[in-house]
Formats: structure tokens, C-alpha cells, sequence
């Protein structure tokens, strides 16, 4: 039986060029999904993605810590006082595993926070989970229309 791919729509925010280079070759490689990956190199660049006119929102955003101009903390409290874009999983990642800012960051609103290994095989991994999770999430349609509080 030919099943046909999940396709998220993915974007990722990162200074360093390297990074946007490996998630597109581990995307690349998933057989389970199909990924439209956004690149964005700044918080302005992402800004600028997200009010595009016509811009459909993506199922996940990759959000680094450590960028120049506006770090991911101020770009991360930016989206999610957005009303457009609340309900857009977010995914932080640093090489720091500092717990206060892993903590500040669950508390601005994140999602995930991903400590980048050395590996890159530990990375593909974690990227694998996470986007089976996101997967299932907006397979599952969730959210606050269809969220149940008993």
C-alpha cells in the first residue's frame, strides 16, 4: 500500500548558514514526511515571512537562541503576543543547556527546547521525534477551538 507523505510546512530562524545546510540534508532524508522548509536568518527576516500577505503560517518554527540584532527570547515573546500566531508550535535550540534559560523560554511560550548536540546523528534524531510530534499534533487538529477542559 502506497501511503502517501505528511508535508509540514517548516521554518527555520538561524544566523549561521551551516545550520540551514544540515536540517535541509536531515529533511531531506526522512522518509516518513515531506518538509517545506523556510529559511530565515534573522528575527526580522522572520517577521517579515510571517506578514507576508497571503502567507500561510507554518506547522513549526526552529527558533535559535543566539542571534544578532534580536535574539530568539525577544523574536520567541514577539510571536506568541501575536494573536495571528499563537497557536504556532515553536521549537527553541541552543547550544546552551543552561536551565534558567531553558526555563525562561518554556515560560515565554515555547514549545520545545532542543540543546544542539555535537552529534549529528543525535541531532537527526531529536529532529525526527520532534517533527513526528508536530506531525501528529496537527494531524490531530488541536487547538483552542477544539481543546477539552473538564
Amino acid at each position: 500500500m502506497n501511503r502517501k507523505k505528511e508535508k509540514l510546512r517548516m521554518v527555520l530562524v538561524d544566523d549561521m548558514l551551516d545550520e540551514h545546510v544540515i536540517f535541509r540534508k536531515m529533511l531531506h532524508s526522512f522518509e516518513f514526511i515531506e518538509v517545506e522548509l523556510f529559511s530565515c536568518h534573522s528575527a526580522l527576516q522572520l517577521e517579515d515571512f510571517l506578514d507576508a500577505a497571503g502567507q500561510t503560517p507554518p506547522h513549526i518554527i526552529f527558533l535559535d537562541m543566539h542571534m544578532p540584532v534580536k535574539n530568539g527570547m525577544e523574536c520567541l515573546k514577539e510571536i506568541r503576543s501575536n494573536f495571528k500566531y499563537r497557536q504556532i508550535p515553536i521549537a527553541m535550540y541552543s547550544v546552551s543547556a543552561d536551565e534558567t534559560i531553558i526555563g525562561n523560554c518554556l515560560g515565554a511560550g515555547a514549545n520545545i527546547f532542543i540543546t544542539k548536540p555535537r552529534e549529528v546523528k543525535a541531532l537527526k534524531d531529536t529532529l525526527r521525534q520532534v517533527l513526528k510530534s508536530c506531525m501528529q499534533y496537527h494531524s490531530m487538529s488541536l487547538n483552542f477551538e477544539t481543546f477539552v477542559r473538564a
